[in-house]
């Protein structure tokens, strides 16, 4: 379990952190947060709009997988491998399963593409809350397996997948980790988990029965970008209920024999202690697993817009993480 000085070791407000704090206006952040969710929508799309050229080095082609749902597929501009047999990358993006779409895992793409040579395949799942649990779970699961019938065309190998995703996205790149090995298909060779939500809150007395320190929303619940208000609201958006589901909650899931796992936390996330929590629940079901933990930084520091410096560690760090995962699994990202 989480140590009990975790919160002491990263929770306080990194330097950085304040700064964007002082020159931010906090309090049309919070205000935002109460917006209509075709507002929220909107807004969060030209956060990621305003980043120039966000991609570079990645061309892509939107692709319809049935019913209303877009898969894009985002390929290296210039090659890398000539044997057609490229890792997979499936994409589940963030936005507490109400907003976010193809872009909003840039950084991952432009990491994982542009300078590892995979393929990637960003599902642009259906949204709650019109569209609750388990419809974006299951958009996901078909998107795997819609990208791995089609793999040859993208000059993929339909059995050398990563699934990865931040937030909710890492919740549902879990999720589908889980499933996929529950069904006995054997393709997803690595999961990169970004500030992953793994346990819904109103089972958070489950975890904590089992030994995991659940503490972080409690204690940053007034954290600017995602206060635990905002947090609990997405969950109960997604899966207004009590009854635990391991594919609503992947903490409290079966982990003997996952794919080996990247995970970022933000130390002054209300997340922290559910990455954190999967990453030694994983560690302890003999599942290769590394871990970063970014003290005293926000959910979302990852992301450049957000304008933070540390977003660039982050991606760094991306990168070393993803090269280990592709070699553990034997591929190269970008060196064949």
């Amino acid at each position: 379990m989480a140590g009990s000085n975790t919160h002491a070791k990263y929770g306080a407000y990194s330097d950085n952190f304040k700064q964007w704090i002082a020159a931010s206006d906090v309090a049309a952040i919070e205000a935002s947060a109460i917006l209509p969710v075709a507002d929220r929508r909107k807004l969060m799309q030209a956060g990621e709009e305003s980043v120039p050229n966000p991609l570079p080095g990645v061309t892509h082609q939107d692709m319809e997988i049935g019913d209303g749902v877009t898969a894009r597929v985002f390929s290296p501009a210039a090659p890398t491998r000539t044997d057609g047999r490229r890792p997979l990358v499936m994409v589940y993006h963030g936005g507490g399963w109400v907003m976010g779409g193809l872009l909003t895992e840039y950084t991952i793409v432009r990491t994982l593409v542009g300078k590892l040579g995979c393929v990637a395949v960003c599902i642009g799942y259906r949204l709650a809350p019109e569209n609750p649990f388990p419809a974006p779970f299951e958009d996901c699961f078909r998107g795997l397996e819609w990208a791995r019938e089609n793999a040859e065309r993208f000059g993929a190998d339909p059995d050398f997948v990563l699934v990865a995703g931040s937030s909710a996205g890492g919740q549902l790149s879990a999720a589908v980790a889980q499933r996929a090995r529950d069904e006995g298909r054997r393709c997803i060779r690595g999961q990169i988990l970004i500030s992953p939500a793994t346990c819904h809150y109103r089972h958070y007395n489950v975890a904590r029965a089992k030994g995991f320190e659940m503490e972080s929303m409690e204690l940053l619940r007034d954290v600017p970008i995602l206060s635990a208000a905002n947090m609990k609201g997405f969950w109960d958006s997604y899966y207004p209920s009590d009854d635990i589901k391991t594919a609503v909650s992947p903490l409290l899931g079966n982990l003997i024999g996952l794919p080996p796992a990247y995970i970022q936390v933000a130390g002054s996330d209300v997340l922290r202690d559910d990455g954190i929590s999967y990453a030694k629940a994983l560690g302890d079901a003999g599942v290769p697993v590394k871990i970063d933990v970014y003290p005293g930084l926000p959910h979302g520091f990852h992301v450049p817009h957000l304008g933070l410096p540390d977003w660039e560690i982050s991606e760094k760090n991306l990168e070393g993480h993803a090269r280990w995962l592709l070699t553990l699994a034997g591929g190269v990202g970008g060196s064949t």
